[in-house]
């Protein structure tokens, strides 16, 4: 009987036995072979801190781990899955091919060579789906008694190679199996002694006590995650038509590492032309971005507003790159608005084969991002949407949301499958004062347990989280500010003006700005309280541009308030008053330039980044931001101690006359805070076992879920059937509490009303 590994696509269907070896070719082109390492394998071996000695370890589990991986789909469940389309499978495939290699002969067979670990190569068969956990581990799927494990002798033979012996027979392990029961070993008997083989190891590889059994771990690591990436390329590849050699080996090519002269050419140079043509004058690098160039490989850069903080880390980027050449360059942001940003600004102007933007809705995002005349606009910087994550692996430059590659620490599929371009890369994380509990912690493991080249950077930080980096190895950067006469002026200059209001004088506030002729952003902290001022304020200044911004619009109309809004503050000063009413998406989303700022009180590190889209010029002269700050009715979405702490800062800010930025940070360094407690990383504490779903890489309260307008069903459907680029366009989230319907053809999507829906102010409950 021919064993098939998938379902029929395109006119092809794998057999079992091809599949496997497209996943050994598929090895052997990323990592060579242990006499010749590819470039990937060494950079691989140096990500997860591996010895020398370990090389030929990782090579041999790995291989054999591969060609035991699938041994499971050799059962009568999960061949008529695929071929009759009866989904009737009894027993999870990987989990099936971990019992089967704990069955005799084969346990005997391959722990007859010493350099196989085979509890090591047992866990990573078992979770290469990351589907692994010991209190699920062969549990039963179908209402059947018993299924057929079917001969696949064949596939011994691969693995017979490797192991320089013969298979041992195996009619034993073919032929009926049961639920429980005599006449052979049950489906319970045999996870009753798989969890017996796998206990003691668990609990050694989850202590990490000792060297000896870190390093085990990390071996460990490493042969999982490479049998997860060579797999789904392996399979992905195959299912698309496309050669697995020649597409692995160009994507992956050993001389196409990025030196200095690139980026300099490539990004730098444009990026400073393009800065020159907005402001009409040369540009000069201020000392501050020339030091850059000379930081470690691991580096914390804390600067203000408008000091250049991305090109200094670009030239960081080219610095370390003098040092060691690297295939890859990651820029990781908090949200896909600022790595949006992140890839219109600089990203972009590299060649559109190396460019890559990351994110969730990444091709709607860069559908028409550039304007008719600007040189980028017919640059095609979309991938393979079929391939998925493989579809990135040929970009080299990227401008990526965090989670799209440290979600790994998650045991997120995808970003697993992304970490060949990971392990081979220099890597920026901005922003990362605004990152969750959660996240900081995935960020600090990452920085503490592998090697990659890192910089973090942001305007300000929280004493105890710079203090955790810095205990993690990063250099702050700069140690004293003063030591950098540019920095030191743009982050000393007279900068705020702050008064504590009440809130019903807000409007006057912002009235009289706007019949000035400034431009307002009033920032709040509820999408309700934003569409009720914004509804307000364009009837009382009925012809003023008055903008309404929050997370609640379809993706459509979100882009376009984004442009409009961006449009407006970047245009000449001569015109009218305008007014964008925005929650706290604007601390990052947006790159304003406000002449006021009004805001309700929020929490101290929320209150400084807003106060950053306000007077944000790089030598202000004496030009002030003003700034109007009164207390919430409701302290949600924060947490009551946290608007006291807001609201005694604003007081203290109101008593005086100019406000720096350097004094913003010093009130920041005397803020007290407690130390966040690390999370459980699932990647590295789960040791034996491995699940994706143990936790999310953002956690956070799940209000929202998305939907579809009743008006736009027909249209997303025809998109979804098209696999249009336009079809993220039509989805919106709407709070749980507003009940949106099912409809069974919108999948995991709800139905949301749309007479509770206007493109101007987006969805109100």
């Amino acid at each position: 009987m021919t064993l098939f590994a998938k379902s029929a696509h395109n006119g092809c269907q794998p057999t079992l036995i091809d599949h496997t070896r497209d996943v050994l070719e598929a090895f052997d082109t990323l990592f060579g072979i242990a006499d010749d390492p590819s470039r990937t394998a060494m950079q691989w071996m140096q990500f997860f801190c591996l010895e020398e000695e370990q090389l030929r370890q990782f090579f041999v589990n790995s291989r054999v781990a591969i060609c035991f991986h699938d041994l499971g789909k050799a059962n009568d469940g999960f061949q008529s899955a695929v071929t009759d389309r009866r989904k009737d499978q009894v027993v999870r495939h990987e989990h099936l091919s971990a019992m089967l290699m704990v069955s005799d002969p084969l346990k005997g067979w391959l722990c007859s060579r010493p350099d196989i670990d085979f509890e090591l190569i047992l866990s990573a068969v078992g979770s290469h789906h990351l589907r692994f956990k010991e209190d699920e581990f062969g549990a039963w799927l179908a209402d059947r008694t018993r299924f057929e494990v079917l001969d696949f002798s064949e596939l011994l033979s691969d693995p017979a190679c490797i192991l320089k012996s013969n298979p041992p027979a195996i009619d034993r392990l073919t032929g009926k199996w049961m639920r429980e029961g005599l006449p052979i070993d049950s489906v319970k008997q045999l996870a009753r002694k798989f969890n017996r083989r796998a206990r003691p190891v668990m609990h050694s590889l989850a202590s990490c006590g000792e060297l000896r059994d870190e390093q085990r771990l990390r071996l460990l690591l490493a042969v999982r995650a490479a049998l997860i990436v060579a797999d789904s390329a392996g399979s992905g590849l195959t299912r698309e038509n496309k050669p697995v050699t020649a597409w692995l080996a160009e994507a992956f090519e050993e001389k196409e590492t990025i030196d200095a002269k690139y980026i300099q050419d490539k990004v730098i140079t444009p990026r400073k032309h393009s800065i020159e043509n907005v402001k009409g004058v040369p540009f000069c690098w201020n000392d501050f971005q020339v030091e850059a160039s000379h930081l470690s490989d691991r580096a914390l850069m804390l600067a203000p507003c408008g000091s250049g903080k991305t090109l200094a880390a670009w030239r960081w980027i080219a610095g370390r790159l003098a040092v060691r050449p690297a295939a890859r360059i990651l820029f990781l942001y908090p949200t896909r608005g600022t790595a949006t940003e992140g890839f219109r600004d600089y990203v972009s102007w590299a060649p559109e084969t190396d460019a890559a933007l990351l994110h969730g809705t990444a091709a709607y995002d860069l559908e028409g991002m550039f304007e008719n005349g600007d040189d980028r606009a017919s640059r095609d910087y979309t991938v393979e949407r079929r391939l998925f994550a493989l579809a990135q692996w040929p970009k080299r430059i990227f401008s990526a949301t965090v989670d799209s590659f440290l979600g790994f620490m998650a045991s997120q599929y995808a970003s697993v499958c992304l970490l060949p371009l990971l392990v081979d890369s220099v890597v920026v994380i901005d922003e990362v004062h605004s990152f969750s509990s959660g996240m900081f912690s995935s960020l600090v493991k990452f920085i503490e347990k592998f090697d990659v080249p890192v910089l973090c950077m942001t305007a300000s930080l929280p004493p105890k989280r710079r203090e955790r980096l810095v205990e993690v190895g990063l250099q702050l950067f700069p140690e004293d500010e003063s030591h950098f006469a540019d920095l030191e002026r743009i982050a000393g200059h007279p900068r705020y003006r702050v008064q504590a209001i009440k809130r019903g004088d807000a409007q006057d506030k912002a009235s009289r700005a706007l019949n000035a002729g400034k431009r307002v952003l009033w920032v709040v902290n509820r999408v309700d309280e934003c569409q009720d001022i914004a509804r307000e304020m364009r009837e009382r200044h009925q012809g003023t541009p008055v903008f309404c911004y929050h997370s609640r619009f379809r993706l459509c109309d979100r882009r376009e308030r984004h442009e409009e809004v961006i449009r407006l503050f970047r245009s000449s000063r001569k015109e009218a008053g305008s007014l964008v009413v925005s929650t706290q998406v604007c601390e990052m989303s947006l790159d304003l330039d406000a002449d006021v700022l009004i805001t309700e009180i929020a929490p101290v590190p929320s209150l400084i980044q807003r106060m950053g889209r306000c007077c944000r010029q790089k030598e202000p002269g004496d030009r002030r931001g003003t700034v109007f700050a009164y207390e919430p009715e409701n302290p949600l979405p924060y947490d009551s101690d946290d608007i006291t702490e807001g609201v005694a800062f604003i007081n203290e800010m109101a008593r005086k006359i100019d406000i720096s930025q350097s004094y913003l940070s010093e009130y920041l360094d005397r803020l007290m805070s407690t130390w966040e407690a690390d999370r459980y990383e699932a990647f590295w504490q789960s040791g034996f076992w491995a699940s994706a779903h143990e936790h999310q890489f953002r956690e956070g309260l799940d209000y929202n879920v998305d939907c579809v307008l009743d008006t736009d069903i027909d249209k997303y459907l025809e998109a979804r059937s098209q696999k249009l680029i336009s079809t993220p366009g039509y989805v919106l989230p709407v709070p749980r509490s507003a009940k949106p319907k099912s409809d069974g053809r919108l999948r995991y999507l709800r139905v949301a009303a749309s007479v509770k829906y206007s493109p101007e102010l987006g969805y109100r409950k």
